[in-house]
């Protein structure tokens, strides 16, 4: 008898752990990042830097994967090689950034300001863009397939080499925007504005290829 109570004590304490929320990120990279606005492959995954005040941080290659970034200050920012999957930045400033080939799969940047920032080879499969401000950003061969881009403001925005298979582009406006080498097949672009867009080796949601612009 005892021993079975014994037993029923370790497996429900063993149950109780398992509930409990795991924190992914380091107390002391978080705290060496509010120091000294630099950490490099640090692991702040999951981390709650709602409202963070990280103009020009350094944050190269590392893991911020759930973590929330809600209306952060980032412009600036070295985010090259991170790890932003699935994390939430709506409303957040990445003006003029460097995520060169950062993981944003998943992430939430709806109306988020993504201005003039680098995304060269960036994954933003199944992103939220909704809303969001990618004026003149450089997102050359980024990866946007299922992404929602409902509304986004990608005017004069390289995208060569994209590719946007079955994302959903309604209403977006790509005025002025480099589309040379990019994949729209299956995309929906209803509504979306395209004045003086450049189609070149283009392949469009129909998967005709457009060659007008070369």
């Amino acid at each position: 008898m005892k021993n079975s109570v014994v037993k029923i004590m370790v497996l429900g304490t063993g149950l109780c752990l398992l509930a409990m929320p795991v924190l992914g990120f380091k107390e002391e990279d978080l705290e060496k990042l509010r120091r000294t606005n630099e950490c490099i492959r640090c692991d702040l995954s999951g981390a709650d830097l709602r409202s963070a005040k990280l103009s020009r941080a350094n944050l190269r290659s590392s893991n911020l994967s759930g973590a929330n970034l809600r209306g952060a200050a980032l412009n600036e920012v070295n985010l090259s090689l991170a790890n932003l999957s699935e994390a939430e930045l709506v409303g957040s400033n990445l003006r003029r950034s460097n995520l060169h080939k950062a993981n944003l799969s998943a992430s939430d940047l709806s109306a988020a300001d993504l201005s003039a920032a680098d995304f060269r080879e960036v994954d933003l499969t199944g992103a939220n863009l909704r809303g969001s401000d990618s004026r003149a950003t450089d997102f050359w061969k980024a990866n946007f397939k299922e992404a929602n881009i409902r509304r986004a403001d990608m005017r004069e925005a390289n995208l060569f080499g994209t590719d946007f298979n079955l994302a959903d582009i309604r209403g977006a406006n790509l005025n002025y925007a480099d589309l040379e080498n990019a994949n729209l097949t299956g995309a929906d672009m209803r509504e979306a504005r395209m004045l003086d867009a450049r189609f070149c080796n283009t392949k469009m949601p129909n998967q005709e290829m457009n060659h007008s612009g070369c």
